[in-house]
C-alpha cells in the first residue's frame, strides 16, 4: 500500500512537470499582418473629351481588376491583401474616341497617379504624372499624343512585408 502511494504521487509530480514545460508563451502581440493599398487617379477633362480612359489595377489579394475613368473628378478606391510579396500598380488603356471636336488651341493632357501602401511595419508612398500639365496638341496629334503618353503606361512595384518596394509588376 505504501508503495502504492508512493508511486501515485511520482506519477503526479511527473505529470504536473511534464504540463509545466509547454512552449506557448508568446510574449510579443499578434500583428495584422493586412496591407491596405490606396489608389488615387485624377484625369484632365481634356484628355477625357477626347479619349476613352480604362484604368487596369491590381485588386484585393493581387487580382486584375478594371474601371472606366469617365470623370475628371478624383478616383480613389482602397484594396486589401495578406499576401507577400504584393503587386501593386496601375495599368492605363486610351484610346481615341470616335467622334470628339474642339477649338482649343491647346489641352491640358494628363494623368495624375498617387499609390499609398501601408502595413504594420509602415507605410510607402509614391506619385507619377503622365503626360504634360499643358499640350498645345493639333486636332490630327491627339490620337499620337493619347497613345504615346498614355496608353499601356504602368505604375507599380512589388511590397514586401517588411515594407520594402521594390521592382515592377505584370498585368
Amino acid at each position: 500500500m505504501k508503495k502504492t502511494m508512493l508511486l501515485l504521487a511520482a506519477m503526479m509530480v511527473g505529470l504536473m512537470g511534464l504540463t509545466a514545460c509547454g512552449d506557448d508563451d508568446n510574449d510579443e502581440p499578434s500583428q495584422d499582418k493586412t496591407l491596405t493599398t490606396t489608389y488615387e487617379v485624377k484625369v484632365s477633362q481634356d484628355l477625357l473629351d477626347v479619349a476613352n480612359v480604362v484604368m487596369r489595377y491590381k485588386g484585393n489579394n493581387g487580382e486584375n481588376k478594371f474601371e472606366p475613368i469617365t470623370s475628371p473628378q478624383e478616383w480613389k478606391k482602397v484594396v486589401t491583401t495578406k499576401k507577400y510579396p504584393a503587386p501593386v500598380g496601375v495599368l492605363f488603356e486610351v484610346s481615341e474616341k470616335d467622334t470628339y471636336s474642339s477649338t482649343k488651341e491647346a489641352y491640358n493632357l494628363y494623368i495624375e497617379v498617387k499609390i499609398d501602401c501601408e502595413n504594420y511595419r509602415g507605410s510607402h508612398e509614391s506619385k507619377k504624372t503622365f503626360g504634360s500639365m499643358t499640350t498645345p496638341v493639333n486636332m490630327a496629334d491627339v490620337p499620337t499624343a493619347c497613345k504615346n503618353n498614355f496608353n499601356n503606361k504602368v505604375f507599380g512595384f512589388v511590397y514586401a512585408e517588411d515594407g520594402s518596394a521594390s521592382g515592377s509588376i505584370s498585368f
